[in-house]
């Protein structure tokens, strides 16, 4: 609990959420992808609560087309409070696979994915 003081007095407690240090974040939920386009999609996800995501989370939505499996994977990088991403420049016709993965980073710079 933490309570406020001022000249005036204490206010109200209230309880807020602290971390001495981030864990592994668990998988995301609700993920479903809408085609926008030929060559645009956007992928949707649940976003995590900042207490189920044990610290501050980022999300990396991976993609490659399922025709092969020597096509790179590509990567975007979202900010935590999103929950969507529109990826472009796709092939038209083509399926792709889908990821999404929370992931925090610890003070020592490892990665910490779910």
């Amino acid at each position: 609990r933490v309570r406020a003081a001022s000249l005036g007095g204490f206010g109200s407690p209230a309880v807020e959420n602290c971390f001495s240090r981030q864990l592994e974040p668990p998988a995301v939920n609700g993920i479903s992808v809408e085609r926008v386009s030929t060559t645009t999609m956007i992928v949707f996800w649940t976003p995590l609560t900042l207490v189920r995501a044990r610290g501050f989370v980022r999300y990396r939505v991976s993609y490659r087309p399922q025709i092969s499996q020597k096509r790179q994977e590509v990567s975007v990088v979202v900010s935590g409070d999103q929950g969507s991403v529109a990826i472009s420049e796709l092939f038209p016709g083509v399926s792709y696979d889908v990821v999404v993965v929370p992931f925090n980073t610890e003070p020592s710079g490892q990665e910490l994915a779910g």
